[in-house]
């Protein structure tokens, strides 16, 4: 008898084990979430400071609304654009963008964001009431606001690869775009002082342009060109034709084709009969997002401006 209720005793001893086991890993496993690799990414937490203060998510972003199209192409570039449940009308980089909902460009508003259950929303500048109201909802919001430099393009990279628990990826794709770009001013160095070109960047037809105050900005610097819109007040400042004319520039860059502008209109215009760049057919268009938009593309829009400015051709 004895004997018999030693082994029921064993028994019961085995079965309260196996429901704390039990216990344990539904405990685990609703603090985990798989992340891009089908791996359980446990006791998620990060902390970092954005443009609106301090932050701190608990929840890893499995479900991501962007609406900024650089961030969107990070993230892609980091792996986890499998994640992006939505994005804004401009995101349209990479091609896998295609098949995501597009919720507008400057209308979106909360209600169109919270339909997809996403558990992290990135927002841009123009949006910060939007953010407010999400944050306000329990939401996890990052708000970032356009990058001025390549400097800042990286923190945003690393921020980015901090949010989504990958580190390592976020300093290899910042390691890779050094890289590129330190060849690539080794090239444009090697310009003579006296064969440095001045240049005119238009990016609306109303001859809005870009100073040294914003990325744009800070590409042309790179390119060792002289632009000659660098100290006027403003990000964008929108110049005046006498000012061009007087200016002179000796090459003129198009970022506003998908407005109609081209080469040809420029060639047409009479009152810039006079400019170098119009006399020496010195007018090229480039690939506006290349420049405009703070990703990983930008190395590309680097290059394309050398090399339409200074003939030096980069490998693909």
């Amino acid at each position: 008898m004895i004997r018999i209720f030693e082994i029921k005793k064993k028994n019961s001893v085995s079965l309260f084990i196996g429901m704390l086991l039990v216990t344990l890993f539904t405990l685990i496993a609703c603090n985990s979430i798989e992340d891009k690799n089908h791996n359980f990414v446990t006791n998620y937490g990060v902390s970092f400071s954005d443009q609106m203060g301090d932050k701190s998510f608990t929840n890893f972003p499995s479900r991501i609304a962007s609406f900024s199209p650089e961030i969107t192409e990070i993230i892609y570039a980091l792996g986890s654009g499998g994640q992006i449940v939505a994005i804004n009308d401009s995101s349209d980089y990479p091609l896998e963008t295609a098949f995501l909902p597009k919720l507008g460009f400057m209308n979106i508003n909360v209600e169109s964001i919270i339909k997809y259950d996403p558990n992290l929303i990135i927002l841009t500048a123009g949006f910060e009431e939007v953010a407010h109201k999400l944050i306000g909802l329990g939401y996890q919001v990052i708000f970032f606001d356009a990058p001025k430099n390549i400097t800042q393009l990286y923190d945003n990279i690393i921020t980015m690869g901090k949010i989504l628990d990958n580190h390592d990826g976020s300093e290899a794709l910042v390691a890779d775009l050094q890289s590129q770009m330190n060849k690539t001013l080794l090239e444009v160095s090697k310009v003579k002082v006296q064969d440095k070109k001045t240049l005119f960047l238009e990016i609306d037809p109303m001859l809005y342009t870009a100073s040294d105050n914003s990325f744009i900005g800070s590409l042309l610097k790179l390119a060792n060109v002289t632009n000659i819109a660098a100290s006027v007040a403003g990000s964008f400042p929108q110049v005046s034709l006498e000012f061009i004319i007087d200016s002179n520039p000796d090459i003129i860059l198009l970022a506003d084709t998908d407005f109609g502008t081209s080469v040809e209109n420029v060639l047409q215009r009479d009152t810039w009969k006079n400019i170098t760049a119009v006399k020496n057919k010195n007018i090229y268009a480039i690939e506006a997002d290349w420049i405009s938009r703070a990703g990983p593309r930008f190395i590309l829009g680097l290059q394309q401006i050398i090399s339409l400015v200074y003939e030096i051709e980069f490998a693909d």
